[in-house]
């Protein structure tokens, strides 16, 4: 696992081509907190993003960039901590 994997507070990296892969990380972050990074990051790199499915303590977002072929699905749940799980990948 990469150094940069185990913080949620670099988007970026994941829209290198050709790579792929997933992490897992827990944080004292609410998962409101996490799921509205996860959200302006990916507007923020114009990427799209849909909110697969949405729960009372958590969500699933799939964030697509339109001009490649890059996705990112986070998975937040829970709360005290809040457990995430990325997966990124190029199709």
């Amino acid at each position: 696992m990469s150094a940069w994997s185990v913080s949620y507070t670099h988007l970026d990296v994941y829209k290198r081509q050709g790579e792929e892969g997933n992490f897992t990380f827990t944080t004292s972050d609410s998962p409101e907190t996490v799921r509205s990074f996860y959200e302006g990051k990916a507007r923020d790199a114009n990427m799209q993003v849909e909110t697969a499915a949405a729960f009372s303590n958590g969500s699933v977002l799939t964030i697509t960039d339109p001009g490649s072929r890059h996705t990112i699905s986070v998975t937040i749940g829970g709360g005290n901590p809040t457990g995430v799980s990325v997966f990124y990948a190029t199709k």
